[in-house]
C-alpha cells in the first residue's frame, strides 16, 4: 500500500509556498489554464523519482526569480509513515527520508512509486522510437536495477566509441580499440536484449486486456519488439559486421540504443491509421498495465492523471474508472479545468474523493 498524505512545495515552478493534504483515495484537482495543476502532479511525481516529468532541465523546475526549491511529503507505504525531503538550490541536489540526508540519488530511489499520464504521452505512439524505448526501459529499470546499471554502461560505452570514432581520423583508427568498445557494448546488448525479449513476450497480453476493458472489445491490439538480432549469440557478429560503416559514419549506426515497438490495432499501425480517441485508449492501456506489471513485482504505485478528458469519450471514460476500482489502486490524481465537470465525475462514478479547487486555494 502506497499514499501521499502530505506535500509541501516551496518555489517549485508556479508555486511559491504552498501545502495540500490529501485525504481520499480519488483527489481530483481542478482550477483555470495555467493555475499550476500539472505543476502539482508533477511535484508528486518529483518526489518520486527525484526528476521532473515534464522537464530535463532543473533550473526550468525553480519559482520566477528564486534560486531553489523544496518538495516535502508525508507518505503511508505498508502502514508505515516516511517523510521524504527533495531540494535544489542551482548547484547541487539533496534528498532526505526521515531526517536522514541521503548520500546519493540511488538511496532515495525505490521508496515511492508513481505512474503519470499526460497529454504529450501520445508521443510514445506517434513519434519516434526514442520515447517507446525510454517507456519500456522505464518499467524494466524500476523492477530491476541491474537492468538500469547495464543501460547505463551500455550508453556509456556508446558515448565514447563514438567519441573516439568522430575524434580519430580514418587511418588512425586502431581495430584494437573497437574491439574493446563492442566486446563491452556486446556484453550489456546480451543482457538487455534478453529482459527486453521476456517482456515483449509477456507485456502485450496485458495490455490487451485493458484495451479490451476500456474500448469493450472494440479493436484488437498487439506490440511487436523489432530487437536488433534475434540470438544473443548473434549479437557481437551484429557489432562487428557494421564496423566500416560506423567507422564512415563517425557513430555506432546500429544497436540497441535503436531498437523498437511496433504498436498494432487490427493488424495495422496504430500511429498511421487510429483515431485519436483510439490512441488515447491504447495510451490508458499501456499506462494501466505498466501499474499492473510493477504491482506484479510487489511495486505499488499510485496514479498520475493530467487533463483527464482529453480525447477520450464518456463511454470509455467510464470503463477507465471501472477499471481502475477494479484494480484497487489506493491513490488517483487527475487534473481538469472545470470544476464542474469533476464534480459531476465523482457524484456519477459514485467516488471516494476530494476536489482541490486551485483557484479558491490561491486567491
Amino acid at each position: 500500500m502506497t499514499k501521499l498524505t502530505k506535500i509541501s512545495l516551496t518555489q517549485f515552478k508556479s508555486f511559491l509556498n504552498q501545502e495540500f493534504k490529501f485525504n481520499y483515495p480519488f483527489i481530483a484537482i481542478t482550477g483555470k489554464n495555467g493555475i499550476g495543476k500539472t505543476n502539482l502532479l508533477d511535484a508528486i511525481y518529483y518526489l518520486c523519482y527525484t526528476k521532473s516529468y515534464f522537464n530535463f532541465r532543473e533550473a526550468e523546475n525553480v519559482h520566477y526569480q528564486t534560486n531553489g526549491f523544496r518538495l516535502e511529503a508525508q507518505w503511508t507505504v505498508n502502514n508505515k509513515t516516511f517523510h521524504a525531503i527533495c531540494r535544489y538550490d542551482l548547484s547541487k541536489k539533496q534528498w532526505w527520508i526521515n531526517d536522514e540526508l541521503l548520500n546519493k540519488n540511488n538511496d532515495y530511489l525505490g521508496h515511492f512509486h508513481a505512474v503519470m499520464v499526460a497529454p504529450d504521452d501520445i508521443n510514445i505512439i506517434n513519434a519516434g522510437s526514442d520515447l517507446r524505448r525510454r517507456f519500456i526501459d522505464g518499467i524494466l529499470a524500476q523492477e530491476d536495477t541491474k537492468y538500469l546499471q547495464h543501460l547505463l554502461e551500455y550508453q556509456k560505452t556508446l558515448a565514447q566509441k563514438s567519441a573516439y570514432l568522430k575524434a580519430t581520423p580514418y587511418q588512425n583508427i586502431q581495430t584494437a580499440m573497437l574491439d574493446v568498445y563492442d566486446t563491452q557494448l556486446t556484453q550489456h546488448s546480451k543482457y538487455i536484449i534478453e529482459k527486453r525479449r521476456i517482456f515483449s513476450d509477456a507485456f502485450p497480453k496485458i495490455v490487451q486486456e485493458f484495451y479490451e476493458k476500456l474500448s469493450g472489445n472494440a479493436e484488437r491490439i498487439d506490440i511487436i519488439y523489432d530487437s536488433i538480432t534475434i540470438e544473443p549469440e548473434a549479437i557481437e557478429q551484429f557489432y562487428f559486421s557494421q564496423r566500416q560503416t560506423d567507422i564512415q559514419l563517425k557513430r555506432t549506426t546500429k544497436g540497441i540504443h535503436n531498437e523498437d515497438w511496433d504498436f498494432l490495432m487490427n493488424e495495422n499501425s496504430v500511429k498511421r491509421f487510429s483515431s485519436q480517441g483510439q490512441k488515447k485508449t491504447f495510451l490508458f492501456a499501456l499506462k494501466l498495465a505498466q501499474w499492473s506489471w510493477l504491482l506484479e513485482r510487489g511495486i505499488h504505485a499510485i496514479l498520475l492523471l493530467d487533463d483527464l478528458f482529453e480525447k477520450i469519450d464518456q463511454h470509455r471514460l467510464q470503463n477507465l474508472f471501472t477499471v481502475i476500482e477494479e484494480l484497487k489502486i489506493e491513490q488517483v490524481f487527475f487534473t481538469h479545468p472545470s470544476a464542474e465537470d469533476i464534480k459531476k465525475l465523482i457524484e456519477d462514478y459514485h467516488l471516494n474523493g476530494e476536489i482541490i479547487n486551485l483557484d479558491e486555494v490561491l486567491k
